[in-house]
């Protein structure tokens, strides 16, 4: 499969407390084929209130966290409906290529200090070629 036509994964975390401790969760690609991250989508169904250290989501491996993406989602409310934030001015998308049989690591940073508050389920999209 080449570049122009990837097999396009979205891999989504269960629901996660933005003020807990960090929690990490390793993904794989199919086997052999390389990846780019494509985008990162937070949803929210409990209002996201920012603390003055704003929650993060660090995709990369053991050693350089944020090695294929960054994503840091804005404040949102869930009055009725669920809320998303698709990449938010502060976020960046990885330029690097995902090696080959890679396990990425998705790794959560609390929301603190302050008052914050809230729960995001995220959704991680790779094109794997």
């Amino acid at each position: 499969m080449s570049y122009s036509q990837p097999q396009q994964i979205t891999y989504t975390t269960g629901a996660i407390t933005t003020t807990a401790a960090a929690v990490t969760l390793p993904i794989r690609g199919p086997k052999g084929k390389q990846g780019r991250l494509r985008d990162v989508i937070a949803r929210c169904t409990t209002a996201h209130v920012l603390g003055s250290t704003p929650t993060e989501l660090k995709i990369g491996l053991s050693g350089t966290l944020t090695a294929y993406g960054d994503f840091l989602p804005a404040a949102m409310a869930a009055s009725t409906a669920t809320t998303l934030t698709d990449l938010p001015g502060a976020s960046v998308l990885g330029t690097t290529v995902i090696p080959a049989d890679t396990v990425v690591l998705l790794t959560t940073v609390a929301n603190a200090t302050g008052s914050p508050a809230g729960v995001i389920t995220y959704d991680v999209i790779i094109d794997w070629f």
